[in-house]
């Protein structure tokens, strides 16, 4: 496999069965993502969107068709597996953040990093570190319900950076968010995306926030029904709208 594709997918099919009905979920999708790659996947409600996630971050397994993570097949992966490649490959961030509430900013960013076994002397130094990267470094002692949804997200995005991952998969990650604030979350990940080389796939609704990708995928039907690449015109006018400044020119 070409070393610089990072996930592949392969004629996936994922069927579900709804009582006696069987549901197409994705219906013979084939994807290559680049490493290094901003890419964003478009879609109404019930297109496979949530299904096409599941299978890029190997939350699931296919019906039938491959699935290449850095070219390892987790087609066929068990439950424990597939937990195992998870937790070293992909750093997740959700619409809802998905943070422990019982537990501090600093607790929830470290407990990937206790998952994988790492001493308390590394987890305490990377989180503390991963904290100053997203601006809060002052709030580590406090619990999810005293932040803003703007810094909730902020400590979903480091506790998804926590065990240095190859992709980061952003599932709508605005959509709790007002404008302002979901514009610096998006300005945030454009940054990992442009100066740090961190593989994003964003799956969104919004088309404004699909142009800040260099790709976009369109599904309908569990079918990807259009690919298309975005022009340095569309993104330069979609990293303006959230403020983002281009260092340097020649991306792709």
């Amino acid at each position: 496999m070409n070393g610089n594709i990072i996930i592949s997918l392969r004629s996936v099919k994922k069927i579900y069965q709804m009582d006696e009905v069987k549901v197409a979920a994705l219906n013979g999708v084939t994807l290559d993502i680049k490493r290094g790659e901003f890419l964003a996947i478009i879609g109404k409600s019930g297109s496979g969107k949530s299904t096409l996630v599941n299978q890029i971050g190997c939350i699931d397994t296919p019906t039938s068709g491959r699935v290449f993570l850095d070219g390892e097949d987790i087609s066929e992966m068990t439950e424990d597996e597939l937990a195992r490649v998870r937790g070293r490959k992909i750093g997740f961030i959700f619409q809802s953040f998905n943070l422990m509430p019982t537990l501090t900013v600093h607790e929830n960013v470290a407990l990937p990093l206790m998952f994988q076994g790492i001493s308390r002397e590394i987890v305490k130094d990377r989180v503390d570190s991963l904290l100053k990267l997203v601006d809060l470094s002052n709030r580590k002692h406090h619990k999810p319900s005293e932040l803003s949804g703007g810094q909730r997200q902020r400590v979903a995005i480091a506790r998804a950076l926590a065990n240095n991952p190859d992709v980061i998969l952003a599932d709508e990650p605005t959509g709790n968010l007002d404008s302002k604030t979901g514009k610096q979350i998006m300005r945030f990940l454009v940054k990992l995306n442009m100066e740090k080389g961190v593989t994003i796939v964003l799956v969104t609704h919004e088309k404004e926030l699909s142009e800040l990708a260099e790709r976009v995928v369109t599904l309908s039907d569990g079918k990807i029904i259009e690919e298309k690449t975005n022009s340095k015109d569309v993104r330069n006018k979609a990293f303006e709208r959230i403020g983002y400044m281009i260092a340097k020119e020649g991306y792709a």
